[in-house]
């Protein structure tokens, strides 16, 4: 039997692609513009919360975070090596829209884990936010290998 998707979904992530790309297209004027600046923030406040609530969304067992891990992490690993060898910066550090699928790989492996370990979902909500809030607090945790934004936002990604 095919598998269809649900429209509803599938719309909602153009959409939010979509914000990406505007909130792209408008951050070099948002200096000079107030207004500009307010819908850059209000655009950023919660499209990416969103959109890694509605990755998460369709994941329910330790089999599927595998499978779509199979698929993300090799993707992430030649856009990568393709972007190092182009000059955009060191190995360990994901190159602009690229932190996604790092992010991505690391959720799907930790929840991975939690669902084979059978993990109450509330008490691993719970961790993640304590320790989303924890990585603001620790200096090196920053930019190399998207540390800093894989914590922040897999709370979302689990509640989805």
């Amino acid at each position: 039997m095919v598998k269809l998707r649900d429209a509803y979904y599938c719309n909602l992530k153009l959409f939010l692609i979509f914000l990406v790309v505007f909130g792209h297209l408008i951050e070099p004027q948002i200096g000079a513009d107030p207004v500009l600046y307010r819908l850059y923030r209000d655009i950023y406040l919660f499209h990416m919360p969103l959109f890694a609530f509605l990755s998460g969304l369709f994941l329910k067992d330790a089999a599927g975070c595998l499978r779509q891990l199979k698929r993300m992490f090799p993707l992430y690993l030649l856009c990568q090596a393709v972007a190092v060898v182009m000059g955009h910066g060191p190995w360990h550090t994901p190159w602009w829209v690229l932190w996604y699928l790092l992010s991505l790989s690391g959720w799907l492996a930790a929840s991975a884990v939690f669902l084979r370990w059978g993990c109450g979902k509330w008490l691993v909500l719970a961790a993640a936010v304590a320790a989303g809030c924890l990585a603001g607090q620790v200096g090196w945790i920053g930019r190399p290998f998207s540390l800093s934004r894989s914590i922040v936002f897999f709370p979302y990604f689990w509640l989805g």
